[in-house]
């Protein structure tokens, strides 16, 4: 029943008519002060077994309560009926003199009676409407005797008291307000009967309101420690306030939490309630949620949307209140699962969008921009309206204006079928427009959101009756994104989906990185051939002659001849044999070496005798295939870009060339564990580089570049770690080789004294005797004695 008042009041509610905007915030406000006081009336009465408890002024919701009333009663008084606004009580007057003696029903002597009463109890007639509204609840009288005056029969007397926008003169203001007060009615009261001000969770409140004109300006000190005294106490309820709000809420999430854990859902799988900006970076909801932005839309939400432009069909689609007994369960499978069910009802489906944009803490036109939405929806002319709307989508943060395109190009689909749904526009923007058109709910703002969710609601169906009517336009920059970003991604997928191909792909002659490499190596060879003429022939010219004579031959080399490939470590009878195992793949990788590194075919001399580069260089291909995740397996023959894009190394695929990259740095790494291996073996140092290269990749670079400085940082960090191991070990070696401490003679010297004879037991006797300070320099004596010896055999002779 609560959750409709919204829909009973949008229809007839204009965004400019400021009168009844008031008449809405009164009413929102005595709505929320029902659901408080009920709420709090079941929870004080859950523990107590000997019967209900009233409801006393101190509740939880009671001065909201008596304020609501309060203020449905003083709304539209006109002004030339009395010059005090509490002038109510002759509507109360009214009723006593006039309809309690022409009405002989058996509620009528006591409306009266209850009227008679609150007289008595106070000389002025705001403190008789307080009275009143105190013993009318506890008599559960107040709908009875409002309703009494809202008979068709004092339409006269009302138009004579309030105004034509008064509350009292609204039908379906008085409709709402009667029905909400029958709620009331169930309830016990207990309320102290007294025209002081209504208080709020205190039992006295100075009455301070009555200080007007130059009594006002006469205050004893005593008035003013009341005053101090009042400002005090607020100050103590809005802090109990605060308190008891934070309360809720910890109690709310450790409620939450003790029920997820229940049904094994943990805290990063949650979606409502949940920032929107988070969750489409959490893969497990979000499928392209590292692939792309423009592509990150939570996996539910589209799911349920094509689910509903199937059923579109539905009749009352988004028109019929489901019960959260069955929307809570597909809720929790979303969260356990990370997918929309495959059998719902379309009506449930739909519950479960709005339940989703509702609960968004940061709604989708956020709260900045809120004003401004509005703003452009009240727009005179619709055409500006529409070009504000559009510049305002184009300026929200990715995800909420892609989110918004998504549904609201759903939306439009739906209403295509308006025929046999039965859903308008305006229906569809009424049931929408709480959820979208909203501001951030806030500790400090909440209750005002809620006094105020009538009147937004009203507002802000306008804005997505706008949006839902102009969607192609109002959305079609984020849809030229959209449409970028899928081909983007359709095109890095067979970037990525190309590799493993290329193995397989086979080596021609006339291929260009063929022909690049035979380059390379062919011109790599004449230099040495030069360098070797230049260090035989004595003279300049024979040098020249000779060197001419290796260039020609050099020249007349082919791309088949395998005599030039061998002397750089290929050792296939054939050039094209070197690379059957990694096909145009490995190709293109040693051509791209080769070119890029100045030392390459150094390197290749250097290790000719050592491993076969073919066989090398493809095992290192198919190393980078695994480490890089790019190589099909048996469990998955294909790439699972979703999963890829979850790899700390996904943004390096953005560089075309990042394989060659690799490549020639996993060449730099094969070759430096083979060179500090003292033994090196093949298969041993092909697994280190493969654990180094994978270390390096897992370090989540931004480019190839990222690992090259790593893997040189890592170098250098080893060296010096290498270097400080030696000294140290060379320390200790010096320490065992002498018996005894010195008090003169560091490690230094003794290292010094053992490069110019080393340390035997005959240098061992020395040091002892010339280890002591009285000796002088004991340094230059056994340095004497040690060069002054002659080795035989190793031994001072």
């Amino acid at each position: 029943m609560f959750n409709r008042l919204a829909a009973w009041l949008v229809p007839s509610a204009g965004p400019d008519d400021e009168h009844a905007k008031k008449r809405y915030d009164i009413l929102a406000q005595l709505k929320k002060a029902v659901m408080e006081v009920c709420n709090w009336y079941e929870e004080k009465n859950k523990l107590e077994f000997q019967g209900k408890r009233p409801l006393e002024e101190e509740d939880i919701g009671m001065h909201d309560l008596l304020w609501s009333i309060q203020s449905c009663l003083q709304h539209g008084l006109r002004e030339g009926a009395t010059t005090s606004p509490t002038s109510t009580w002759l509507l109360l007057h009214f009723i006593k003199s006039t309809l309690t003696s022409s009405d002989p029903s058996a509620s009528i002597p006591m409306i009266g009676q209850v009227i008679d009463e609150a007289a008595k109890e106070s000389s002025t007639d705001a403190g008789r409407i307080r009275c009143w509204i105190r013993q009318a609840l506890n008599q559960s009288l107040v709908d009875a005797t409002l309703a009494l005056a809202l008979l068709p029969s004092n339409e006269q007397f009302l138009c004579a008291t309030y105004e034509d926008t008064a509350l009292l003169r609204c039908q379906e203001a008085t409709t709402i307000m009667l029905q909400l007060l029958s709620y009331v009615k169930e309830l016990t009261f207990k309320l102290h009967v007294t025209d002081r001000e209504f208080s709020r969770r205190r039992t006295s409140l100075p009455n301070l309101s009555s200080m007007s004109g130059p009594s006002a300006l006469t205050a004893t000190p005593a008035t003013s420690t009341e005053s101090r005294v009042d400002v005090l106490i607020e100050k103590v309820e809005a802090l109990v306030d605060d308190v008891a709000a934070q309360a809720d809420e910890f109690m709310s999430m450790r409620a939450r939490a003790l029920s997820d854990r229940k049904k094994g859902i943990k805290p990063w799988q949650h979606v409502f309630n949940v920032e929107l900006s988070f969750l489409v970076k959490n893969p497990y909801h979000t499928r392209h949620a590292f692939i792309h932005p423009y592509l990150a839309v939570p996996n539910f939400l589209v799911e349920c949307l094509d689910y509903l432009k199937v059923h579109a069909g539905t009749p009352r689609l988004f028109r019929t209140t489901v019960s959260q007994v069955y929307v809570s369960p597909v809720k929790d499978y979303i969260e356990a699962n990370g997918k929309f069910p495959a059998h719902v009802d379309a009506h449930v489906a739909s519950a479960v969008v709005l339940e989703f944009l509702r609960h968004i803490p940061e709604p989708l036109i956020t709260s900045d921009r809120y004003d401004a939405f509005i703003a452009s929806s009240r727009m005179a002319n619709e055409a500006d309206g529409v070009r504000n709307l559009t510049c305002l989508v184009a300026d929200l943060p990715v995800e909420y204006k892609v989110t918004m395109e998504v549904v609201f190009g759903a939306l439009a689909e739906i209403l295509a079928h308006a025929d046999e749904n039965g859903l308008n526009v305006v229906a569809l923007s009424i049931a929408l427009a709480p959820a979208i058109v909203r501001k951030r709910e806030t500790r400090e703002n909440k209750s005002q959101m809620q006094a105020q969710e009538v009147r937004m609601a009203a507002i802000g169906a306008h804005v997505v009756e706008l949006l839902l009517l102009h969607h192609t336009v109002v959305f079609q920059p984020v849809r030229d994104q959209i449409v970028k970003a899928k081909e983007e991604f359709q095109a890095k997928q067979a970037f990525l989906e190309m590799f493993p191909a290329m193995l397989k792909q086979p080596v021609r002659t006339d291929d260009a990185d063929m022909m690049s490499i035979w380059t390379t190596l062919a011109a790599h060879q004449r230099q040495l051939e030069q360098e070797a003429l230049q260090l035989d022939q004595p003279s300049m010219g024979s040098t020249t002659d000779g060197c001419k004579s290796h260039v020609d031959a050099c020249n007349d080399w082919l791309v088949e001849d395998a005599a030039l490939w061998q002397r750089f470590g290929f050792r296939e009878g054939t050039a094209l044999a070197n690379f059957n195992v990694g096909g145009q793949l490995l190709l293109q990788c040693v051509a791209f070496f080769l070119r890029t590194d100045p030392t390459g075919c150094q390197l290749l001399a250097e290790r000719v005798n050592e491993y076969n580069m073919g066989e090398a260089f493809a095992a290192l291909v198919l190393v980078l295939l695994n480490v890089l995740k790019l190589a099909p397996t048996p469990d998955q023959p294909s790439l699972d870009f979703t999963l890829l894009s979850m790899e700390p190394f996904w943004e390096i695929f953005a560089d075309p060339s990042f394989f060659h990259k690799l490549f020639a740095l996993s060449v730099r790494v094969f070759d430096y564990n083979w060179t500090m291996s003292p033994r090196p073996e093949f298969g041993r140092i092909l697994e280190e580089t493969e654990a180094q290269m994978t270390w390096l990749v897992q370090r989540s670079p931004s480019s190839v570049e990222d690992l090259v400085d790593d893997w040189m940082l890592y170098r250098q960090q080893a060296a010096t770690k290498a270097t400080a191991e030696q000294t140290a070990k060379e320390t200790i070696t010096m320490e065992t080789k002498l018996l005894g401490k010195s008090a003169i003679l560091s490690d230094a010297f003794v290292a010094e004294l053992d490069q110019v004879l080393p340390i035997t037991c005959q240098l061992c006797q020395w040091k002892l005797l010339f280890s002591n300070d009285v000796h002088g320099s004991s340094l230059l004596s056994l340095l004497t004695l040690c060069k002054g010896q002659v080795l035989c055999g190793g031994w001072p002779c």
